[in-house]
């Protein structure tokens, strides 16, 4: 039995509309956390502490490392030299990819993966 497209078609746009309104509630109250855990950054590094809280909760400052890479040469230059791979994210750029899939050209070790998805537009 078929189904009705339109029926579908609606239903689709709808709750893509409702996934927008959550999703702009859920920016609103990332963007509330953010504050929040800055005020609450600067004023346990003011008063010197690592950790604190009440009887019900608790947060402790964690220190992160995280790299940003000053001269990719350099960088590159380091990685082979030393074999250290390890220090690359292992993931093909999607874009990269496709630009090279649609001049024709292969890549040797990745292959396409094509599939068809739907869009939305508001007529």
């Amino acid at each position: 039995m078929a189904k009705d497209l339109g029926a579908l078609t609606a239903k689709l746009y709808k709750l893509k509309e409702e996934r927008a309104m959550y999703a702009s509630q859920v920016k609103e109250a990332n963007s509330e956390i953010m504050r929040t855990e800055r005020i609450l950054l600067d004023e346990m590094q003011k008063q010197g502490l690592y950790k604190a809280g009440n009887k019900d909760t608790s947060v402790y400052i964690s220190r992160q490392v995280v790299p940003k890479v000053t001269d990719w040469d350099a960088f590159y230059a380091y990685i082979k030299k030393h074999d250290y791979f390890h220090l690359l994210e292992k993931r093909a750029s999607r874009t990269g990819y496709r630009e090279q899939y649609e001049n024709g050209q292969s890549v040797p070790g990745l292959e396409p993966v094509i599939f068809d998805e739907i869009r939305t537009r508001k007529e």
